[in-house]
């Protein structure tokens, strides 16, 4: 069944600031994260098998029992322009400020002093604000250009 959400990129601009989002596709991370190669890159990394629903639940879990005030949204992950109909693939915007105690607490959980995620299956990401205003643009330029009017 479709779903309406708004892209990652969407919801950053909308807040206006640097979105915390964590992906639990373990493809996009491997690839995206983790710097794997894959044949047929966006192929794969449009694939619901490969979402991890157990990591998933266990951080809406702890988000719940440690941050129950916290908004979280369901996004659509970062993909590139040519594609204009997005799989949902489990991922979460967090409505928390970057630098707050929320943001600490899951850098602290799901990466390693160094910064690199514990684990493919469940990866904290980061949107920038004026990356996100850039990309969100591209994205209703290139779908205005396939079905617009002009």
């Amino acid at each position: 069944m479709p779903r309406i959400l708004p892209t990652l990129e969407e919801y950053t601009t909308k807040r206006q600031e640097t979105t915390l989002c964590m992906v639990f596709h373990t493809k996009y991370n491997d690839i995206r994260a983790f710097k794997k190669q894959e044949d047929e890159i966006w192929d794969v990394l449009t694939k619901k098998e490969f979402i991890d629903h157990q990591a998933r639940e266990e951080f809406k879990s702890f988000m719940q029992q440690h941050y129950p005030d916290i908004e979280l949204v369901e996004v659509f992950d970062n993909m590139p322009l040519s594609l204009l109909l997005y799989p949902y693939l489990g991922s979460i915007a967090i409505n928390a400020p970057r630098h707050s105690e929320v943001a600490n607490t899951l850098i602290n959980r799901y990466e390693d002093s160094e910064g690199v995620p514990l684990s493919n299956r469940a990866v904290l990401w980061e949107m920038d604000y004026e990356t996100a205003k850039e990309l969100h643009q591209k994205r209703d330029k290139a779908i205005d250009e396939e079905f617009g009017e002009g």
